[in-house]
């Protein structure tokens, strides 16, 4: 069995809590430096992989040519983070704060703290505490001042639900586009 690992210059923590787990069970947190001209705006990314398959996939690059390469797969909205004012992360580089891996929890803990690009006086700090049959994602944002937050988590599955969603009208930019999410959702 794989035990869990924070490796520290690439900025990824990876928690595998349970020891005995047949389907290589992980919980993934990018926090990192920048990825320079191959980066995404992605930082404090999480992802989920648990019965066998990814359930918070992170969809990675499909290709430069790709026409969705800029509008979606480059927008922090396909990412399992947090966008303020529905716009894309600025590079930044997150520090970590905690690791452990050993005991009945395991923790990841890091923050970032951006500057400029609309991101003025903004910072995020996410904590994963996991154990082998659930995980606690623990998130803060810290903003100047009134600022629109959205967490945004992709799940595969079904949704169902027995409430009337309430729709609020999102920006049209940033990977935010209705019809640029359609064209992805068969993946």
């Amino acid at each position: 069995p794989r035990s869990s690992i924070n490796l520290l210059q690439s900025g990824y923590a990876i928690l595998r809590p349970s020891k005995d787990d047949v389907d290589g069970q992980y919980l993934f947190l990018k926090y990192g430096p920048h990825g320079e001209v191959h980066g995404h705006p992605d930082k404090l990314n999480l992802l989920l992989y648990a019965c066998g398959q990814r359930l918070s996939p992170d969809l990675g690059t499909p290709g430069y040519g790709f026409d969705l390469l800029e509008s979606w797969y480059r927008q922090t909205i396909c990412h399992n983070t947090v966008s303020i004012d529905g716009c894309s992360q600025p590079p930044a580089a997150g520090q970590l704060k905690a690791f452990r891996s050993d005991g009945p929890i395991q923790i990841a803990d890091a923050s970032v703290a951006w500057k400029g690009q609309g991101y003025e006086g903004v910072a995020m700090r996410r904590a994963l505490l996991a154990r082998s049959d659930y995980f606690l994602d623990i998130f803060w944002v810290q903003c100047g001042q009134i600022r629109q937050i959205d967490w945004i988590y992709h799940n595969l599955g079904t949704h169902r639900t027995s409430l009337t969603p309430s729709i609020h009208p999102l920006v049209q930019m940033n990977g935010y586009r209705r019809d640029g999410y359609d064209n992805i959702s068969g993946l």
